[in-house]
Protein backbone atom coordinates (compact mmCIF):
# COMPACT_ATOMS: atom_id res chain seq x y z
CA UNK A 1 0.00 0.00 0.00
CA UNK A 2 1.53 3.20 -0.72
CA UNK A 3 0.35 6.35 1.09
CA UNK A 4 0.21 9.65 -1.07
CA UNK A 5 -0.11 13.43 -0.52
CA UNK A 6 -1.32 15.07 -3.19
CA UNK A 7 -0.31 19.23 -3.67
CA UNK A 8 -2.59 21.35 -5.72
CA UNK A 9 -0.53 24.41 -5.77
CA UNK A 10 2.98 23.57 -6.77
CA UNK A 11 3.27 26.07 -10.27
CA UNK A 12 6.65 25.84 -10.98
CA UNK A 13 6.20 21.98 -11.74
CA UNK A 14 2.52 21.57 -12.70
CA UNK A 15 2.50 24.47 -15.14
CA UNK A 16 6.09 22.99 -17.30
CA UNK A 17 4.11 22.62 -20.16
CA UNK A 18 0.91 25.29 -20.67
CA UNK A 19 1.80 25.63 -24.06
CA UNK A 20 2.54 22.34 -25.62
CA UNK A 21 -1.08 20.84 -24.38
CA UNK A 22 -3.44 23.86 -25.33
CA UNK A 23 -5.76 23.91 -27.92
CA UNK A 24 -4.89 26.31 -30.18
CA UNK A 25 -7.94 28.62 -31.39
CA UNK A 26 -8.53 30.53 -35.18
CA UNK A 27 -10.79 33.51 -35.45
CA UNK A 28 -10.32 32.99 -39.33
CA UNK A 29 -13.70 31.46 -40.24
CA UNK A 30 -16.78 33.48 -39.20
CA UNK A 31 -20.00 32.26 -40.24
CA UNK A 32 -22.02 36.02 -39.24
CA UNK A 33 -21.72 38.43 -42.32
CA UNK A 34 -18.77 40.96 -42.19
CA UNK A 35 -20.98 43.99 -42.79
CA UNK A 36 -19.29 46.77 -42.19
CA UNK A 37 -15.79 48.43 -42.07
CA UNK A 38 -13.04 49.71 -40.58
CA UNK A 39 -9.50 51.14 -40.30
CA UNK A 40 -8.53 47.79 -39.30
CA UNK A 41 -10.59 45.61 -41.29
CA UNK A 42 -13.87 44.39 -42.15
CA UNK A 43 -16.12 44.30 -39.58
CA UNK A 44 -19.02 42.38 -37.98
CA UNK A 45 -21.91 44.81 -37.13
CA UNK A 46 -23.26 42.42 -34.80
CA UNK A 47 -23.24 42.00 -30.97
CA UNK A 48 -23.16 38.12 -31.62
CA UNK A 49 -20.30 36.15 -34.07
CA UNK A 50 -20.42 32.47 -34.68
CA UNK A 51 -17.13 30.95 -36.20
CA UNK A 52 -16.61 27.33 -36.91
CA UNK A 53 -13.77 25.30 -36.92
CA UNK A 54 -11.71 27.48 -34.77
CA UNK A 55 -10.05 24.26 -33.62
CA UNK A 56 -9.93 20.24 -33.18
CA UNK A 57 -9.91 18.55 -29.64
CA UNK A 58 -9.65 14.82 -29.46
CA UNK A 59 -10.60 14.59 -33.01
CA UNK A 60 -13.57 16.62 -32.57
CA UNK A 61 -14.09 20.13 -34.74
CA UNK A 62 -14.59 22.76 -32.61
CA UNK A 63 -17.10 25.80 -32.96
CA UNK A 64 -17.85 29.25 -31.51
CA UNK A 65 -20.28 32.02 -30.17
CA UNK A 66 -19.64 34.71 -29.11
CA UNK A 67 -21.76 37.57 -26.94
CA UNK A 68 -21.88 40.73 -26.46
CA UNK A 69 -23.35 42.55 -23.61
CA UNK A 70 -22.93 46.21 -23.20
CA UNK A 71 -22.19 48.46 -20.57
CA UNK A 72 -23.89 51.54 -20.36
CA UNK A 73 -23.40 53.74 -22.96
CA UNK A 74 -21.10 51.65 -25.12
CA UNK A 75 -21.51 52.07 -28.54
CA UNK A 76 -20.61 48.25 -30.52
CA UNK A 77 -22.05 46.04 -33.35
CA UNK A 78 -23.80 49.19 -35.42
CA UNK A 79 -22.84 51.77 -37.55
CA UNK A 80 -19.85 54.05 -36.87
CA UNK A 81 -21.26 57.01 -34.70
CA UNK A 82 -20.97 60.83 -36.24
CA UNK A 83 -17.80 62.06 -35.81
CA UNK A 84 -15.63 59.07 -35.34
CA UNK A 85 -12.69 58.39 -37.26
CA UNK A 86 -11.70 54.63 -36.55
CA UNK A 87 -14.89 52.95 -38.55
CA UNK A 88 -17.72 50.90 -37.77
CA UNK A 89 -17.65 49.09 -34.12
CA UNK A 90 -18.13 45.39 -33.73
CA UNK A 91 -15.84 42.17 -34.15
CA UNK A 92 -12.74 41.76 -37.04
CA UNK A 93 -11.91 38.50 -37.44
CA UNK A 94 -8.87 37.12 -39.17
CA UNK A 95 -7.43 39.88 -37.36
CA UNK A 96 -3.41 40.69 -37.79
CA UNK A 97 -1.93 42.84 -35.49
CA UNK A 98 1.75 42.36 -38.05
CA UNK A 99 2.33 42.13 -40.71
CA UNK A 100 4.80 38.95 -39.41
CA UNK A 101 2.13 37.49 -37.40
CA UNK A 102 -1.14 34.89 -38.60
CA UNK A 103 -4.23 36.74 -39.82
CA UNK A 104 -5.82 34.95 -37.40
CA UNK A 105 -6.74 37.00 -34.54
CA UNK A 106 -9.59 38.45 -33.57
CA UNK A 107 -10.16 41.99 -33.04
CA UNK A 108 -12.77 44.28 -30.89
CA UNK A 109 -13.34 47.65 -31.36
CA UNK A 110 -15.72 50.12 -29.67
CA UNK A 111 -16.64 53.48 -28.86
CA UNK A 112 -16.26 54.88 -25.42
CA UNK A 113 -18.25 57.70 -23.83
CA UNK A 114 -16.81 60.30 -21.70
CA UNK A 115 -18.46 59.28 -18.43
CA UNK A 116 -15.92 59.67 -15.91
CA UNK A 117 -16.41 56.24 -14.47
CA UNK A 118 -15.82 52.43 -15.57
CA UNK A 119 -19.14 51.74 -17.02
CA UNK A 120 -17.57 51.34 -20.84
CA UNK A 121 -16.83 48.48 -22.48
CA UNK A 122 -18.14 44.48 -23.70
CA UNK A 123 -18.99 41.70 -21.37
CA UNK A 124 -18.18 38.83 -23.68
CA UNK A 125 -19.01 35.37 -23.59
CA UNK A 126 -17.11 32.81 -25.63
CA UNK A 127 -19.42 29.36 -25.76
CA UNK A 128 -17.74 26.46 -27.27
CA UNK A 129 -19.39 23.55 -29.34
CA UNK A 130 -19.08 20.33 -31.04
CA UNK A 131 -19.00 21.14 -35.03
CA UNK A 132 -18.01 17.75 -36.11
CA UNK A 133 -19.39 16.56 -39.35
CA UNK A 134 -22.90 17.46 -39.85
CA UNK A 135 -22.93 19.17 -36.43
CA UNK A 136 -20.56 22.01 -38.16
CA UNK A 137 -22.94 25.39 -37.52
CA UNK A 138 -25.31 23.82 -35.70
CA UNK A 139 -24.33 25.35 -32.32
CA UNK A 140 -26.11 22.60 -30.29
CA UNK A 141 -23.88 20.71 -28.44
CA UNK A 142 -21.71 22.21 -25.90
CA UNK A 143 -18.07 21.22 -25.72
CA UNK A 144 -15.53 21.81 -23.35
CA UNK A 145 -12.12 22.09 -23.92
CA UNK A 146 -9.14 20.57 -21.61
CA UNK A 147 -6.93 23.50 -22.04
CA UNK A 148 -6.74 26.98 -23.74
CA UNK A 149 -3.39 29.55 -23.66
CA UNK A 150 -4.68 32.77 -24.93
CA UNK A 151 -3.14 36.31 -24.83
CA UNK A 152 -5.00 39.59 -25.05
CA UNK A 153 -3.24 42.44 -26.35
CA UNK A 154 -3.64 45.91 -26.78
CA UNK A 155 -5.10 46.65 -23.17
CA UNK A 156 -3.77 50.29 -23.00
CA UNK A 157 -4.70 53.76 -22.51
CA UNK A 158 -4.57 57.30 -24.01
CA UNK A 159 -2.71 60.79 -23.09
CA UNK A 160 -2.87 63.52 -25.29
CA UNK A 161 -2.25 66.68 -25.14
CA UNK A 162 -3.64 69.88 -27.20
CA UNK A 163 -6.83 71.44 -27.25
CA UNK A 164 -9.17 67.94 -26.74
CA UNK A 165 -6.74 66.27 -24.23
CA UNK A 166 -7.98 62.95 -23.47
CA UNK A 167 -6.89 60.32 -20.63
CA UNK A 168 -8.08 57.07 -20.53
CA UNK A 169 -7.43 53.78 -18.92
CA UNK A 170 -8.22 50.10 -20.47
CA UNK A 171 -8.92 46.93 -17.91
CA UNK A 172 -9.65 42.96 -18.86
CA UNK A 173 -11.24 41.35 -16.06
CA UNK A 174 -11.46 37.00 -16.15
CA UNK A 175 -13.16 34.61 -14.12
CA UNK A 176 -11.43 32.22 -11.68
CA UNK A 177 -15.06 29.77 -12.06
CA UNK A 178 -14.70 30.14 -16.19
CA UNK A 179 -11.79 27.06 -15.20
CA UNK A 180 -8.87 30.49 -15.24
CA UNK A 181 -5.77 28.31 -13.43
CA UNK A 182 -2.91 30.90 -14.28
CA UNK A 183 -1.89 33.90 -15.66
CA UNK A 184 1.53 36.00 -17.08
CA UNK A 185 2.32 39.57 -17.87
CA UNK A 186 4.67 40.83 -20.16
CA UNK A 187 8.31 41.00 -19.50
CA UNK A 188 8.12 44.78 -19.41
CA UNK A 189 9.34 47.60 -16.96
CA UNK A 190 5.45 48.23 -17.48
CA UNK A 191 3.62 45.49 -17.39
CA UNK A 192 -0.22 45.58 -16.81
CA UNK A 193 -1.50 45.97 -13.04
CA UNK A 194 -2.58 42.66 -11.65
CA UNK A 195 -5.10 42.76 -8.89
CA UNK A 196 -6.51 39.00 -7.64
CA UNK A 197 -10.12 39.35 -6.25
CA UNK A 198 -12.04 36.51 -4.62
CA UNK A 199 -13.33 35.19 -7.69
CA UNK A 200 -11.60 37.06 -10.37
CA UNK A 201 -8.58 38.31 -11.91
CA UNK A 202 -8.39 42.05 -12.96
CA UNK A 203 -5.84 43.53 -15.55
CA UNK A 204 -5.54 47.53 -15.62
CA UNK A 205 -3.77 49.38 -18.60
CA UNK A 206 -1.91 52.68 -18.30
CA UNK A 207 -2.58 55.95 -19.57
CA UNK A 208 -0.18 55.55 -22.59
CA UNK A 209 -1.45 54.40 -26.15
CA UNK A 210 0.95 51.41 -27.13
CA UNK A 211 1.75 49.54 -30.25
CA UNK A 212 -0.26 46.35 -30.54
CA UNK A 213 3.06 43.98 -30.70
CA UNK A 214 4.50 45.96 -27.25
CA UNK A 215 4.23 43.22 -24.66
CA UNK A 216 3.41 45.71 -21.70
CA UNK A 217 -0.20 45.84 -22.92
CA UNK A 218 -0.36 42.26 -23.23
CA UNK A 219 -1.56 39.73 -20.35
CA UNK A 220 -1.27 35.64 -21.40
CA UNK A 221 -4.39 33.68 -19.84
CA UNK A 222 -4.83 30.10 -18.97
CA UNK A 223 -7.94 27.98 -18.53
CA UNK A 224 -8.42 24.48 -17.89
CA UNK A 225 -11.76 22.49 -18.76
CA UNK A 226 -14.15 25.15 -20.16
CA UNK A 227 -17.11 24.92 -22.55
CA UNK A 228 -17.38 28.63 -21.81
CA UNK A 229 -15.87 31.67 -20.87
CA UNK A 230 -16.17 35.31 -19.44
CA UNK A 231 -14.25 38.21 -20.43
CA UNK A 232 -14.96 41.82 -19.50
CA UNK A 233 -13.36 44.47 -21.78
CA UNK A 234 -13.57 48.28 -20.44
CA UNK A 235 -12.43 51.06 -20.54
CA UNK A 236 -12.07 54.58 -18.04
CA UNK A 237 -12.84 57.87 -19.96
CA UNK A 238 -11.45 60.50 -17.77
CA UNK A 239 -11.09 63.39 -20.00
CA UNK A 240 -11.23 64.08 -24.08
CA UNK A 241 -13.91 63.57 -26.39
CA UNK A 242 -17.46 62.60 -25.92
CA UNK A 243 -16.46 59.48 -28.14
CA UNK A 244 -13.44 57.85 -28.09
CA UNK A 245 -12.18 54.51 -29.81
CA UNK A 246 -11.26 51.57 -27.80
CA UNK A 247 -9.56 48.43 -29.81
CA UNK A 248 -8.21 45.13 -28.00
CA UNK A 249 -7.30 41.85 -29.63
CA UNK A 250 -7.28 38.42 -28.79
CA UNK A 251 -4.68 36.01 -30.17
CA UNK A 252 -5.94 32.57 -29.83
CA UNK A 253 -2.60 30.68 -30.54
CA UNK A 254 0.51 32.32 -29.06
CA UNK A 255 1.63 33.46 -32.49
CA UNK A 256 1.61 37.12 -31.68
CA UNK A 257 4.56 36.96 -29.24
CA UNK A 258 6.79 34.40 -28.63
CA UNK A 259 6.24 32.29 -24.67
CA UNK A 260 9.49 34.16 -23.61
CA UNK A 261 8.58 37.80 -23.91
CA UNK A 262 6.04 36.97 -20.79
CA UNK A 263 6.99 36.36 -17.23
CA UNK A 264 6.44 32.71 -15.24
CA UNK A 265 3.02 31.52 -15.09
CA UNK A 266 1.37 32.72 -11.78
CA UNK A 267 -0.96 30.07 -10.55
CA UNK A 268 -4.45 30.83 -9.53
CA UNK A 269 -5.07 27.21 -8.40
CA UNK A 270 -6.08 27.04 -4.46
CA UNK A 271 -3.61 25.82 -1.69
CA UNK A 272 -4.63 22.68 -0.31
CA UNK A 273 -3.33 18.95 0.33
CA UNK A 274 -4.67 16.09 0.83
CA UNK A 275 -4.02 12.24 1.78
CA UNK A 276 -5.06 9.28 1.18
CA UNK A 277 -4.00 5.80 0.56
CA UNK A 278 -4.61 3.26 -2.31
CA UNK A 279 -3.28 0.40 -3.84
CA UNK A 280 -0.51 0.96 -6.39
CA UNK A 281 2.47 -0.46 -8.22
CA UNK A 282 5.72 -0.23 -5.34
CA UNK A 283 8.06 0.70 -7.96
CA UNK A 284 6.35 4.38 -8.56
CA UNK A 285 7.31 7.19 -6.76
CA UNK A 286 6.35 9.95 -8.60
CA UNK A 287 3.54 11.13 -10.95
CA UNK A 288 2.35 13.84 -12.34
CA UNK A 289 -1.45 14.84 -13.07
CA UNK A 290 -3.21 17.81 -14.40
CA UNK A 291 -4.36 18.49 -10.78
CA UNK A 292 -0.48 18.71 -9.48
CA UNK A 293 2.06 16.09 -8.35
CA UNK A 294 2.01 12.90 -6.20
CA UNK A 295 4.67 12.38 -4.16
CA UNK A 296 4.36 8.51 -3.15
CA UNK A 297 5.86 7.13 0.47
CA UNK A 298 6.13 3.73 -0.27
CA UNK A 299 5.05 1.25 2.88
CA UNK A 300 5.82 -2.33 3.24
CA UNK A 301 3.78 -4.39 0.93
CA UNK A 302 3.47 -7.98 1.77
CA UNK A 303 5.86 -10.79 -0.37
CA UNK A 304 3.18 -12.80 -0.60
CA UNK A 305 1.01 -10.35 -3.28
CA UNK A 306 1.44 -11.05 -6.87
CA UNK A 307 1.44 -8.56 -9.51
CA UNK A 308 -1.85 -9.59 -10.30
CA UNK A 309 -2.78 -8.08 -6.86
CA UNK A 310 -1.10 -5.14 -7.84
CA UNK A 311 -2.59 -4.34 -10.43
CA UNK A 312 -4.84 -1.28 -11.24
CA UNK A 313 -8.73 -2.53 -11.50
CA UNK A 314 -10.18 -2.31 -14.70
CA UNK A 315 -11.98 1.21 -15.42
Amino acid sequence: MLSIRLFSALPALLLLSQAALAVPLHFDDPLTRLDGSSTLGAVARSRTIEFTNVATESGKTVDLRITAQLKKQTIFGRRAPHGSDAGDPGYIPNYGATAAAPDDDLGLLYYGRHTNDMENGLRLTFDFFDGTGARSGSFAESLSLAELDLVLYDIDGETTSGADPTSQSEYLTAYLADGLTAYALGRSATPLAASLGADSLQLSGHRSDLREDDVSGAVRLIFHDTSSFTLDLGSEMLSGADINPVFTGLDGDMSLFPEADFSPLVSLLPEQSVAFAVPLPSGLLLMMSGGGVLLLSRRRISRRKTDRDLRAPAA
